[in-house]
């Protein structure tokens, strides 16, 4: 199961386009509908957050993940739709295993998840 969280809603039905062949994707517009979403009792193997999220921003919400004794082993990829360097750092600095720019490569992407599944 991937929980994927990004604002963008034709990212989301991308990322559910390209990753739904193989995986089951949830997909939120937002940190508040990702909270929900595990506070139901949900455990996804993988999480892809967008960086620039409205409210509290993707960095934030891994950094909460990274604490979590519940969630802080699951892989997380990063997006953004910036070239931001010190975006890719910080995500880096709170233990993202991946960082992609927008507009990402889907067989790229769809290759650093199934690495993901492949460990399991």
């Amino acid at each position: 199961m991937i929980l994927a969280i990004d604002d963008d809603i034709s990212i989301r039905m991308l990322l559910q386009k390209i990753l739904g062949a193989s995986y089951t994707v949830e997909a939120t517009p937002d940190v508040v509908g990702a909270f929900a979403w595990l506070a139901d009792g949900n455990m996804p193997d993988l999480i892809i957050c967008d960086v620039n999220l409205p409210g509290m921003g993707g960095i934030e919400f891994l950094a909460n993940m990274r604490r979590s004794g519940l969630y802080r082993n699951v892989p997380v990829i990063m997006l953004s739709g910036m070239p931001q360097e010190e975006a890719a750092k910080a995500s880096v600095a709170q233990g993202a295993n991946a960082y992609f720019e927008k507009p990402f490569d889907p067989v790229s992407l769809l290759a650093t998840v199934s690495q993901y599944f492949a460990v399991k």
